[in-house]
């Protein structure tokens, strides 16, 4: 089904609600290995926190318009 390596530093994407929440709360506990919230070009946000190994987990947001 899958051919060639995975890309071994993507762990995952995770859907939240209240990404803006999630980044002040991962800032406020020290770790600084967060991307600054982006707006997407399709209307969501997106933020990514580098983990001590290494990988990436990629968090995003739907703007509420755009689930409907």
């Amino acid at each position: 089904m899958f051919k060639g390596k995975p890309i071994q530093t993507m762990v995952g994407f995770m859907l939240v609600q209240g990404i803006d929440q999630l980044y002040e709360f991962v800032k406020k506990s020290g770790w600084n290995q967060i991307a600054e919230v982006i707006t997407e070009p399709w209307g969501g946000k997106t933020c990514e926190v580098i983990t001590i190994d290494g990988s990436i987990l990629r968090f995003f947001e739907i703007n509420a318009c755009i689930q409907k």
